[in-house]
């Protein structure tokens, strides 16, 4: 437990990246997908939201689509500030990527609890319907 404790919190902060080359390579391409993932949500928000996202196109008077596409913008935007302090870890301070790997699990299982409650949402609404 304490050798885990100190390969996610290191002494001294430094480059030196005591790991697998693999796990760092797969980190960097995984960042790099993502940093493209939150380019497209924050810039380009139809396409990341219906090509990316495979959400339909709502229809209504006033029109959603325009509040539901800066909701995706700001949505890129977390993404970005996260991805930044992730290329600043791989540039910098390697050290941080095993504490980096560790916040990209906990931000998948946030992401992923956060989906699944809105499936269930969404299935108890339209149920009724």
């Amino acid at each position: 437990m304490v050798n885990f404790l100190n390969k996610i919190f290191p002494e001294n902060v430094n480059n030196n990246y005591s790991g697998n080359r693999i796990a760092l390579w797969a980190f960097i391409i995984f960042l790099a997908l993502m940093t493209w993932r939150s380019v497209i949500h924050m810039f380009f928000e139809p396409f990341g939201m219906h090509n990316i996202a495979n959400i339909v196109v709502l229809t209504g008077d006033p029109d959603p689509m325009p509040l539901i596409y800066r909701f995706f913008s700001i949505w890129g935007f977390a993404q970005l500030i996260f991805c930044f302090a992730c290329w600043i870890a791989i540039i910098k301070y390697r050290s941080f990527i095993p504490l980096m790997y560790l916040f990209v699990v906990m931000w998948l299982t946030i992401i992923i609890q956060q989906v699944r409650l809105v499936f269930i949402w969404l299935h108890t609404f339209w149920s009724y319907y």
